[in-house]
């Protein structure tokens, strides 16, 4: 077949980072939000916004840009989520294609109290076309010192983040009790006060995968919520997906958060970055290089009520560490009988 007429492929353009920004009613969230706002460093900044904010951001509207998105100071835009949030980043896009935006930089979804960020890590990572036009970038969670979390949501939000911002710290008699509780539950995780917390710690966090996975940390702290598996093994690719299908399965409502860097048998000198939030695991991504030395399998696991010994033993089944009286890799994927989700595509 001739060329002849055939458009030049387009490069892709870059995908822009989004924060998501989590916390119970009344924790400090738009407080944050309205102070990054007005930082130099967080213009062009998009800001989706749940219907059932606390506040107002303070920013004053200066013009509508149509699709319900509002131009604030700072060069920031504003839109207000409705109804399905792939709508209100369909209309960013929109915007920023139709030129009716000049540039977005970031993007920020400040969340509801009670909401759960496994949808939004869903949306972000399996999304056919949102996928490719955003990444994120990272968690925020903010908690009110005076008033720890019970459970339910927040703690999932806790668990999930990649920061955590303490607010009202002066009025918290037992902080260091409350630093403890968070480290124990999630060691991987800065926490900042809230006056400590500026755009230059709550930016940029994916970029450094190794401290993004946080499995020194992790190893360290010996938690009992938290734990690192590392393992010389490799996998391969058809094993690392039969492994993600059947922990999302299985040990799915226990998992708050998974991390890892994975070594491939196929690409010994590419990595799989391995992303999930409770029974939400995004497609693994085939990094260009390690990003540093240690070249070792390595998985950061946050879980309530997890039976560990399980867990493990299944990673390493499908790594192909053999153990005693436990199935191995090939007995599980080359099985005919096996369910066909387990089974190498």
């Amino acid at each position: 077949m001739s060329d002849a007429g055939w458009q030049p492929a387009r490069p892709r353009k870059p995908s822009i980072p989004l924060t998501l920004l989590t916390g119970s009613l009344g924790a400090g969230k738009t407080t944050l939000l309205n102070r990054l706002l007005g930082d130099p460093a967080f213009a062009d900044t998009a800001v989706i916004l749940n219907e059932f904010g606390d506040v107002a951001l303070d920013q004053a509207a200066v013009s509508e840009t149509g699709d319900g998105i509002i131009a604030l100071g700072q060069g920031c835009v504003c839109c207000t989520v409705r109804g399905e949030l792939v709508e209100a980043l369909e209309r960013l896009l929109r915007g920023l294609d139709n030129r009716r935006i000049a540039a977005i930089a970031r993007v920020v979804i400040e969340a509801s109290g009670d909401a759960e960020p496994a949808p939004v890590f869903a949306l972000l990572t399996r999304h056919p076309y949102l996928s490719l036009r955003f990444h994120l970038d990272g968690i925020v969670a903010v908690l009110d010192a005076a008033a720890p979390p019970a459970g339910g949501a927040m703690l999932r939000q806790l668990a999930a983040a990649d920061r955590i911002v303490l607010t009202r710290t002066d009025a918290a008699p037992g902080i260091a009790a409350l630093h403890a509780r968070l480290t124990s539950l999630n060691p991987g995780a800065a926490i900042l006060a809230d006056d400590g917390a500026d755009a230059a710690a709550l930016t940029g966090i994916a970029d450094d995968v190794t401290r993004w996975l946080a499995v020194d940390a992790i190893a360290a702290h010996r938690s009992a919520d938290a734990f690192a598996l590392v393992r010389d093994a490799a996998f391969t690719r058809g094993a690392l997906e039969a492994f993600l299908d059947e922990a999302a399965t299985r040990f799915g409502d226990a998992l708050l958060r998974v991390k890892g860097l994975v070594a491939l048998s196929e690409s010994p000198d590419r990595p799989a970055l391995v992303r999930g939030l409770g029974s939400v695991f995004a497609l693994p991504v085939i990094l260009p290089a390690w990003p540093g030395a240690d070249r070792r399998t390595r998985l950061a696991v946050a879980a309530t009520n997890l039976d560990r010994a399980a867990f493990t033993a299944l990673f390493d089944a499908y790594a192909g560490s053999p153990a005693v009286d436990t199935p191995d890799r090939a007995a599980m994927m080359d099985n005919p009988l096996a369910l066909p989700g387990l089974r190498p595509r």
